[in-house]
């Protein structure tokens, strides 16, 4: 991926190894700078900022929607730089209204350096566990958004009406080093026999797991085997079982 930011008499060019980054993967990359003017320039923070970021904020031009994480500063006169930044197993993922962005040239006037947007999606771990969820029992994941450090989806069931019961619901994913956290919240609508009067009531459920790298990891590769029997047991409590 690549960048250019021009502001006289200085040009920013910045190159990115790769297009997209998953959660505690490395963004690394090289900023250079060539200054079009015999004058000397002093800017005192000159380098490469990763941020989160409000994108309306951005257009906006306002200050509040840039949240810094981490900055790379030139040494010196020089006129490149390398950047390594690593993503923490928590950090935002990309999403509509919100992003990382790396911001190079003059941090201390972030509107007059360049902006580029990095795609962050969740971590491999928790895409293979969304990919065998979604495979093997046939529940779509909508779009995927940050609430307080975890990942939460709303998933949809399959038309069937083993899952007739289900009102609403949604999975909340996290990494705690290299444990996979997985927490299922359910809204249902259940069956009522009080009084020998049959009804139907509101309940809410919520379901965890914590499942270890030697749960979800066989041989050096996801096992979707172990997965898709903690899942199943998962929904078995929700299925709508037929009555006697």
């Amino acid at each position: 991926m690549k960048g250019t930011h021009f502001k006289q008499p200085l040009e920013y060019k910045i190159e990115i190894a790769g297009e997209s980054w998953k959660q505690g993967s490395n963004i690394q990359g090289t900023l250079e700078v060539k200054c079009h003017s015999g004058e000397d320039i002093s800017i005192s923070r000159l380098g490469v900022q990763l941020s989160y970021c409000t994108k309306k904020k951005l257009k906006e031009k306002d200050l509040a929607g840039i949240s810094e994480i981490e900055s790379s500063l030139r040494s010196g006169d020089s006129t490149s730089l390398d950047f390594n930044f690593t993503l923490s197993e928590k950090c935002p993922i990309t999403e509509k209204s919100k992003s990382l962005y790396l911001i190079y040239g003059d941090l201390d006037n972030p509107f007059d350096s360049g902006f580029l947007e990095i795609e962050v999606t969740p971590s491999k771990t928790i895409t293979d566990f969304i990919q065998t969820f979604e495979q093997f029992f046939r529940f779509k994941l909508k779009t995927l958004k940050m609430k307080k450090n975890v990942i939460e989806a709303i998933a949809t069931p399959p038309a069937s009406k083993d899952w007739t019961s289900i009102q609403k619901m949604s999975l909340q994913f996290s990494m705690e080093g290299d444990t996979l956290l997985v927490n299922f919240i359910f809204s249902l609508k259940k069956m009522s026999f009080d009084s020998s009067v049959e009804k139907t009531k509101d309940e809410k459920r919520e379901v965890s797991l914590s499942i270890g790298k030697s749960e979800y990891e066989r041989y050096g590769t996801f096992n979707q085997e172990a997965i898709q029997k903690m899942i199943s047991d998962v929904l078995e409590q929700i299925k709508v079982k037929p009555l006697l």
